[in-house]
């Protein structure tokens, strides 16, 4: 996260003056996003940003807080010109996976990403026009 900080990548939601959330949207492509396997990019040669390490106080689970970051990192996006997005997370990771759903992202496959204990993810992607 530090890293993504000092790239300018991370923001923050703030409800009650508190930072209650955290996700980083990546401008630039990612090596692990150019091979994904058990399916296919629809926008596989345009450029694309990524969303990273969403994160919501788990006090704050449950009431929209991750979708309304995701939602808002679409914008950012959409303003700078970026109409295609991706992200990847666990198999496991449920949450996760339902919020990019609910708001327009389709599984595209399997990613492996550079993690010892958990290399294998789902890779998603939302094309807006």
């Amino acid at each position: 996260m530090e890293n993504d900080i000092k790239a300018g990548y991370n923001w923050v939601l703030i409800d009650n003056q508190k930072i209650v959330g955290t996700a980083t949207l990546q401008l630039t492509p990612e090596q692990t996003y150019e091979e994904i396997k058990d399916g296919s990019w629809l926008k596989q040669n345009e450029p694309y940003a990524i969303i990273h390490r969403l994160a919501v106080l788990p006090s704050h689970n449950g009431q929209g807080f991750g979708k309304y970051i995701f939602s808002n990192l679409l914008t950012v996006g959409y303003l700078q010109g970026v109409r295609n997005f991706r992200y990847d997370t666990h198999y496991k990771n449920i949450p996760v996976q339902k919020i990019g759903q609910d708001i327009g992202f389709i599984k595209r496959g399997t990613i492996y990403i550079d993690d010892k204990i958990d290399n294998k993810h789902m890779g998603f992607e939302l094309n807006l026009k």
